[in-house]
């Protein structure tokens, strides 16, 4: 079925722990796409069945041309979107003009995924995919960034979760203590915003010692320094707001939609460090 629709290359373009990505051209039209295959169990139709749900025309969220189950594999035949990844910017940093458009789309992403009663589960850098330059001009309203991999997605039913899925670094306290809910995206939202804006993750990491236990110790108990970070008051405001320890007092998706640093009220004019 896969092969009189798409025609698929041989080679990988990404790897992970539950599927292997390919590119592929729709025998139709001639269109890119990006072909996940994925083991036939419950946790492929739960990525198939969200990511049909989450179909938007916003554009934030990658189109899914056809999902196919064969005996053993399932494929979801998306959007292909060619730009870097955010994890180029590890160690980086971009403008904060360039990082508040970003941040805008993965809102956008966010609002629509909760909206539905559904978490995203594994918002990191590693998932969010530049569709243009970053270096390039781009108007308010054009999607700068898509956000890729629904595999960690769940749908919320509005009893909290305790067993624990995404990717360590960018969980929010409440998931290693087991009793998480749709604010958890949030906290990831806000370790991204700070990476992307500095370069660095706001915890310090042994490299030799990247355990869950050290990362879940660090997040636990480090605390985070916004007032020395070289950015404006309005983004620390913001990061403040996203990177608060307590589930219940973090900024929503509507209130971070409504900060004047998404909107745009205040200049972002940078603050001096040292």
């Amino acid at each position: 079925m896969l092969q009189r629709l798409v025609k698929v290359e041989s080679t990988p373009i990404g790897r992970g722990g539950f599927g292997t990505v390919y590119k592929g051209v729709l025998v139709r039209n001639g269109v890119h796409v990006a072909v996940k295959t994925v083991r036939n169990d419950h946790r492929a139709h739960r990525e198939m069945d969200i990511l049909q749900s989450l179909q938007s025309p916003r554009g934030v969220i990658p189109k899914l041309y056809y999902t196919i189950e064969e005996e053993e594999e399932c494929h979801l035949v998306m959007e292909y979107i060619g730009g870097r990844d955010m994890s180029y910017w590890v160690h980086r940093s971009l403008p904060e003009s360039v990082v508040v458009h970003i941040v805008r789309n993965l809102l956008q992403c966010l609002k629509t995924c909760h909206t539905n009663n559904i978490m995203y589960g594994d918002m990191k850098l590693a998932n969010i995919v530049a569709t243009q330059s970053l270096t390039l001009p781009c108007e308010r309203d054009r999607t700068l960034v898509k956000v890729v991999d629904y595999g960690s997605a769940h749908r919320y039913m509005g009893t909290n979760f305790t067993r624990p899925f995404g990717t360590y670094t960018f969980m929010a306290p409440e998931m290693f203590l087991h009793n998480f809910g749709l604010a958890a995206d949030m906290w990831a939202l806000g370790m991204c915003t700070y990476i992307l804006t500095t370069g660095m993750y706001p915890y310090t990491l042994d490299k030799k010692n990247i355990t869950k236990e050290h990362i879940a110790d660090r997040i636990l108990n480090e605390s985070i320094s916004f007032h020395t970070i070289p950015v404006s008051e309005s983004c620390q405001d913001f990061l403040k707001g996203l990177l608060e320890e307590e589930p219940e007092k973090r900024l929503t998706v509507d209130e971070a939609l409504g900060h004047p640093w998404i909107v745009g009220k205040t200049v972002l004019k940078r603050v001096k460090v040292g």
